[in-house]
């Protein structure tokens, strides 16, 4: 366990059920080698997991960080959190939601980006080269210059952004240092209790929004990393590799269900 890079599972319960108990195997399974670190509220005893997943090690914050989605935001976006984990270089966010297929995680900490989750793809129609060249665009000005609705982004602003928080790469210093830098930018994000001001759209896009201030890679390298949204889809784009991981699974079972039963997972 000499890497510094980590993986951190987020739990706010202990009675997961068969997809999530069938994540966490795969977690401890793929990164037997890596140090592997669960975060909890305070009030959450975990001993009725610890016998059948050996975590390295236990961290607790303040419970109401783990009592909803805005909680969890929050935490995404304190320094407090970052700094618990200052010793290491690189975070895996492995929600029990994810799977990981192999253990790519010192590949993508080499590759030279802050932050890499799957990106929140669409087919378009027509779904052709041209299109999706507009609609890129229109993406950028919609992103740099805000286009909201009603006080809500403009769902332009998230096509083919990378991406999705559930199955993160996250530098941690950087992150440190920007979420003591904009604390009020993310107090801003926590206030609004929309999902279109989820923490992984804070880092994904408002951090960048002026200027590239972390380094998040392509689209289509994103998918090579993580799938979720549409995910026939985004094998296609890939040519039908397998990712380093996905999110979400158990939302598209069909799809996912023969790649995780090939581990010898019974769906």
């Amino acid at each position: 366990m000499s890497s510094q890079n980590i993986v951190i599972v987020p739990l706010y319960k202990t009675d997961l059920n068969k997809y999530e108990l069938i994540s966490l195997q795969q977690c401890f399974h793929i990164f037997r080698d890596k140090t592997i670190i669960a975060v909890k509220p305070n009030g959450l005893d975990i001993s009725p997991l610890l016998s059948r997943f050996p975590f390295s090690q236990v961290i607790s914050f303040e419970n109401h960080f783990f009592e909803s989605i805005h909680g969890y935001n929050a935490l995404m976006l304190s320094p407090v959190f970052y700094q618990a984990f200052l010793s290491y270089n690189f975070m895996l966010i492995y929600q029990p939601d994810t799977f990981a297929f192999a253990d790519e995680l010192d590949y993508w900490c080499a590759q030279g980006y802050d932050y890499i989750g799957a990106p929140w793809i669409k087919p378009l129609k027509p779904d052709n080269a041209v299109n999706r060249a507009i609609y890129n665009f229109k993406s950028y000005l919609y992103t740099k210059f805000n286009v909201t609705r009603d006080g809500l982004p403009k769902s332009k602003q998230f096509y083919n952004k990378t991406g999705n928080g559930g199955f993160s790469l996250r530098n941690i210093k950087l992150f440190y240092q920007l979420a003591n830098e904009e604390k009020t930018l993310a107090q801003y994000y926590i206030n609004l209790k929309n999902l279109a001001f989820n923490e992984d759209l804070f880092w994904s896009i408002e951090i960048n929004r002026k200027k590239n201030r972390i380094r998040i890679p392509d689209y289509k390298t994103s998918l090579k990393f993580s799938i979720e949204t549409f995910p026939e889809y985004g094998y296609k784009l890939i040519r039908k590799t397998i990712p380093f991981g996905c999110h979400a699974w158990e939302k598209h079972l069909e799809f996912w269900k023969d790649k995780i039963a090939a581990f010898g997972y019974k769906l």
